[in-house]
């Protein structure tokens, strides 16, 4: 019985000799593959006698599906015995685990806590890396939009700008046939006095943009269109938590907001902001406004940028081509000769949260690098408690010998074994994955407060979570127990019965030295990272700012208070509790951060050579 494959068989000539047909070669070729036993090729051979004789008398079409259907006969049977071994040894492989948990108590509750502390840690911290790339992967067209950076040149830097000229948007998208829209925008209008009936506010979450930003952008309507809602000049667009702060119950759609001296009509409302776009916003109304408000015509290339400017490009078009066609059309010097070394370049919008770092970027800022961290130290934890892991197992093998002697002496092969331990590491590794997932829960307003996020386990809303849990629990599963499989499985069964088992305890002795090295080498850097962590932040919240920043009350004026200071600074200090009264930039506040830089000139300076200061306006009491 034991033919080759290849070979012709005589049943094969004889076959071919009474005219028969060959059945269909994949057919063959499953039934080889599903049942490898010598048996196999005579029932191939009957079943192939039987398939041409259905052939001569009932026709090919009929022996073809009958011999298709044979296969799927014994490939049901296969299938439903594989799963009955299958259930009955992982059911064996269960009693082992718990008996072997219920005999050695503290000994297996060290290992499995070690693992759900490791595995606790590594859960967490890729909630927080998995939440870092998820901004701005919400928006249907993020494949397609792009920021438009400035980079200018300076005699002794290069600066990149997240802002540029207002008029580079409609220009771009008029000379770029692969421009489908743009929009400019600009976020953090702060200061300004929001009215509605006997309501007041000042709200820091304002922005503008053009009439396109809502069809670009995905911020799903609750009210309105998105296609119009920004059409006419005196249209506001407001989030969900505005509409009930400001409507309670009543449908804000035509509602009048006065903002400083014009009033608005509310034209749609939008589901909140998801807190992983990195534009975030409560209000937004129609940027031709600014060119009136703040003196900024919107066809100027003038320096002084103010609006971050958004494109989208056609599907079939290459970003790279298009952003290096605009780098080298010198479109900025053309229409703005000043500028003599400016040019544009274009970012995916999907990068901008970890890969921006830019001047006037107001966008809340992630780092790539913080990122590529968490994943090494998640990865170093995990690693950490499969070595242990390993250590407790290795050192105690001597118990399982006698075990794995008799399963070896009754015909387990090796194979059989390391199955046998990578099944029991994998069960006591989702044993700790069910502790881990309560540690985390518990855990988890801790560590939302430290990180500044609201991070969740919700598996309905977030299904890669199931993905990413099984791949932790049957990672954690084989890397803790490959050692242990391999090394108790190649013990002998003749040294386990003679008690001879000591003859190489030398080298093993060696690798779980070495392993336990690795294990304190990883624990040491994580302790000094976490303390150069811990000295940063607490240089952070304590170091001495120069001025008691509790003790201060920053505020955003209207005009008319502006226009009359020196007496509303004389009536304030009527009030014994306020000590002094100034104005000027806040040392605290955006603005403060985000002013603009220029020149100076002083006597003696070096013809060419540019030294940029921040502008900082304040009164002799700042």
């Amino acid at each position: 019985m034991g033919r080759n494959i290849g070979t012709e068989t005589g049943r094969d000539q004889m076959t071919k000799k009474a005219g028969n047909k060959k059945p269909p070669l994949i057919v063959s070729f499953l039934f080889k593959l599903l049942f490898p036993d010598n048996g196999s090729y005579t029932t191939i051979g009957d079943l192939e006698e039987v398939y041409n004789l259905i052939r001569k008398k009932e026709g090919k079409l009929k022996a073809y599906f009958w011999y298709w259907g044979q296969l799927f006969k014994a490939v049901i049977p296969l299938i439903i015995n594989s799963i009955f071994w299958s259930l009955a040894m992982f059911n064996n492989y269960l009693k082992i685990v718990l008996r072997n948990i219920m005999k050695q108590k503290g000994y297996s509750i060290i290992k499995i806590s070690s693992l759900a502390v490791g595995m606790g840690c590594c859960i967490l911290m890729l909630l927080w890396v998995q939440d870092e790339f998820s901004y701005d992967k919400f928006h249907k067209n993020g494949d397609f939009l792009y920021r438009v950076i400035f980079e200018k040149h300076k005699p002794d830097v290069i600066t990149h700008d997240a802002r540029g000229a207002n008029a580079a948007g409609p220009a771009l998208k008029g000379q770029y046939p692969e421009i489908v829209d743009f929009t400019r925008f600009r976020d953090r209008v702060t200061g300004w006095l929001v009215q509605y009936g006997d309501k007041s506010f000042t709200n820091n979450r304002m922005c503008v943009a053009d009439p396109s930003f809502f069809t670009m952008f995905t911020f799903p309507f609750i009210a309105g269109d998105p296609e119009t809602a920004l059409a006419e000049p005196y249209s506001m667009v407001i989030s969900e938590s505005m509409a009930k702060k400001y409507f309670s119950d009543e449908s804000p759609l035509g509602k009048t907001i006065k903002l400083e001296t014009a009033d608005f009509t509310v034209t749609g409302v939008i589901e909140d902001v998801p807190v992983n776009s990195h534009i975030q916003f409560d209000y937004i109304f129609p940027i031709m406004h600014m060119d009136d408000w703040w003196g900024d015509p919107l066809d100027s290339w003038r320096r002084d940028f103010r609006f971050t400017t958004f494109i989208q490009l056609s599907e079939n078009s290459s970003w790279e081509d298009v952003s290096k066609k605009i780098s080298e059309s010198n479109i900025v010097r053309r229409n703005f000769p000043e500028s003599t070394t400016a040019r544009i370049y274009l970012q995916p919008l999907k990068k901008i949260h970890l890969y921006s770092n830019y001047n006037l970027d107001s966008s809340g800022r992630g780092d790539i690098s913080t990122v590529y961290i968490f994943i090494i130290t998640a990865s170093c934890i995990l690693l950490i408690a499969c070595i242990n892991y390993m250590n407790l197992t290795t050192a105690r093998y001597y118990n399982r010998a006698r075990e794995i002697g008799i399963r070896k002496v009754a015909g387990a092969t090796r194979s059989n074994i390391i199955k046998q331990f990578f099944g029991e590491s994998i069960l006591l590794s989702f044993f700790a994955f069910i502790i881990s997932i309560l540690l985390v829960l518990f855990l988890m307003p801790v560590f939302n407060t430290l990180s500044g996020k609201e991070l969740s386990i919700n598996i309905t809303e977030n299904l890669s979570l199931i993905l990413g849990f099984s791949l932790i629990v049957l990672l954690t599963g084989i890397i803790s127990g490959s050692y242990p499989a391999l090394f108790i499985s190649s013990l002998k069964p003749v040294k386990i019965m003679k008690n001879t088992l000591s003859e190489k305890g030398r080298s093993r002795s060696i690798f779980r030295k070495t392993l336990v090295i690795i294990q304190f080498t990883f624990t040491i850097i994580l302790i000094i990272g976490s303390l150069v962590i811990y000295k940063q932040l607490q240089f952070i919240t304590e170091k001495d700012l120069g001025f008691n920043k509790d003790n201060i009350i920053s505020l955003y004026p209207e005009e008319i208070i502006l226009q009359n200071f020196e007496t509303v600074k004389h009536e304030l200090l009527q009030n014994p509790r306020i000590l002094s009264v100034s104005k000027g930039l806040t040392p605290t506040g955006w603005y403060g951060l985000n002013s603009d830089t220029r020149p100076i000139d002083w006597e003696g300076k070096e013809p060419g050579r540019d030294i940029l200061i921040l502008r900082w306006s304040a009164d002799y009491d700042y």
